[in-house]
């Protein structure tokens, strides 16, 4: 496994995945030194790596480990995320490495309205190469892979490769407290568009309301919370910052509405988990949301891009508890079924297989 990126969603896909594999498995992960967060595997290898530009993670230890055929010792490699030096560097060097490639983008091309310049040059260069020249590739959802038979990847390399869900042992029983709680968890970053639900929260004139945002900054913090100010909901909206996974599924346990307001995630695990858990969920109707949410059986989706649609679900959903009820049921039984692990690493298993077996052939 080849990720620079643990932070974000990437590095939970790892965490998961990983263990698991490693019970049939010899698993290496090779990563960047600037990481913190630690995922279970047989072989940690962190590289050096320089920051610049940012999250490019150029390592240039990887050159001479290709130079010592290090990564032909192996039966399969996996990479996973976009626009990394690792991505770049292994696909512009694939003829010189004998196992085959897997490679994994998990929603990195996905259209961004917020990339930075630096960003957008290297798509836009990189994405004149031939990708296709990586044995197979994994998209998360039915959206991504058409956005990247959009891009020029072939489909016929291209597998689907659902994300699972949270810890299910970790799912508390429901204990509702006497304030109705909308909840996000996630990153404070702006493609996240927790803006959205800060507005559509300030127009939901419903008594004992509250709304917790938990999650890291990525530079979207300060902003939302001057948002806040600016419409006097202080005493009502309550940044949680980093939380941990107990915290996580205590906010769930005690939560009537989780929200996910992306409108350009491509797959999001927040959603799986607070859906299995029993918590009514309301996103907008884009990307893989469709995939993960039946409407109106375990999650409600918003038809416009807008607050005060996301508002509109919101309200169906404190105001009418029989609906709440039965989305809150049908996610605990359908969502856990569809969306876990469990299914990802068979799936995985037999990706794995296929590619092996062509090497062979």
């Amino acid at each position: 496994m080849i990720s620079p990126e643990l932070d974000a969603g990437i590095g939970t896909w790892l965490e998961f995945v990983c263990p698991l594999l490693m019970k049939n498995h010899d698993v290496t992960l090779l990563t960047s030194d600037n990481t913190t967060r630690n995922v279970k595997c047989n072989t940690l290898l962190k590289l050096d790596s320089w920051s610049f530009p940012p999250k490019y993670y150029y390592m240039p230890k990887l050159k001479k480990l290709i130079k010592d055929n290090f990564f032909d010792t192996f039966d399969i490699i996996q990479i996973h995320g976009f626009s990394s030096f690792p991505a770049d560097y292994l696909l512009l060097k694939k003829n010189k490495i004998s196992t085959p490639i897997i490679f994994s983008p998990h929603g990195g091309l996905q259209p961004h309205p917020n990339l930075s310049t630096l960003r957008k040059i290297h798509d836009k260069v990189l994405l004149r190469f031939n990708w296709n020249n990586f044995n197979r590739i994994t998209a998360i959802s039915f959206a991504e892979k058409n956005r990247l038979v959009q891009l020029g990847f072939k489909s016929e390399k291209i597998d689907i490769l659902y994300n699972g869900g949270g810890d299910s042992e970790k799912i508390l029983s429901r204990q509702m407290s006497k304030s109705k709680i909308i909840l996000y968890v996630g990153r404070l970053a702006k493609p996240k568009n927790v803006d959205l639900l800060i507005d559509a929260f300030s127009i939901l004139d419903i008594s004992n309301l509250e709304l917790i945002i938990a999650g890291p900054d990525f530079g979207a913090f300060s902003y939302l919370q001057s948002k806040v100010q600016e419409n006097n909901l202080s005493s009502k909206v309550h940044f949680k910052g980093r939380i941990s996974d107990d915290e996580k599924f205590q906010l769930l346990s005690k939560s009537s509405v989780f929200v996910h307001p992306s409108l350009t995630d491509v797959f999001a695990i927040t959603l799986i988990e607070a859906s299995q858990a029993g918590v009514p969920c309301v996103a907008f109707d884009v990307g893989a949301n469709r995939e993960i949410l039946e409407d109106g059986i375990t999650g409600l989706l918003a038809q416009d891009a807008s607050s005060e649609s996301l508002a509109s679900k919101i309200k169906e959903i404190i105001l009418d508890s029989t609906l709440a009820e039965k989305l809150s049921k049908n996610g605990q039984e359908i969502t856990p079924k569809k969306f876990n692990w469990d299914n990802t690493i068979i799936r995985l298993e037999e990706i794995f297989n296929q590619v092996v077996s062509s090497k062979i052939d």
